[in-house]
């Protein structure tokens, strides 16, 4: 691992093995981690309001970590506030404008469907939000169209929120 060095107003690059790193700067936080006894962590509420509360190491603390419902990090919970609200605004939208798609145990799952997809670079090198047909596969997540038409217009009614979960939201803070 290479890393920049400053020392009485000189810097260097030196290069230090990783787990000598880890000794030096500790493990790096995803923002997901148990906090210590006494310091604040924070959960998001069903209204979709980020709460910080001091850990306890009691009941309520162990629901909120147990259930995926527990940040370190302040930002973290508020860009995954944003995020879980964006899906969920996302489904009922599908639900109020498109026929039932979602594959079901027993389908055969080649009832074609669409998704919503962050295209790093089409043909054209042009980075874009676009319609995704899915056919045989069914992914954790996803929210399904039943037509190319409807996406589109998902994407166009929510195309900043969009453009902003696919360019800046992060879901974890070491990377």
């Amino acid at each position: 691992m290479k890393a920049t060095l400053t020392f009485e107003g000189k810097t260097v690059e030196v290069e230090i093995a990783e787990e000598e790193a880890r000794k030096i700067f500790g493990e790096p936080k995803t923002g997901w981690e148990r906090v210590e006894p006494g310091q604040r962590y924070c959960y998001i509420t069903g209204g979709g309001f980020v709460v910080a509360e001091e850990e306890e190491r009691d009941e309520s603390d162990d629901f909120y970590y147990d259930n995926g419902n527990y940040f370190a990090d302040k930002d973290l919970a508020n860009e995954q506030a944003r995020a879980i609200k964006l899906w969920m605004r996302i489904k009922r939208w599908a639900a109020e404008h498109c026929e039932p798609v979602a594959w079901q145990p027993g389908d055969d799952g080649w009832k074609y469907k669409y998704g919503i997809m962050w295209s790093l670079e089409d043909m054209s090198g042009e980075r874009r939000i676009r319609p995704a047909i899915q056919d045989s596969t069914r992914q954790f997540g996803n929210v399904y169209f039943d037509t190319e038409e409807h996406a589109k217009q998902c994407i166009q009614e929510f195309r900043d929120d969009l453009l902003w979960y696919f360019t800046e939201c992060c879901d974890r803070m070491d990377g």
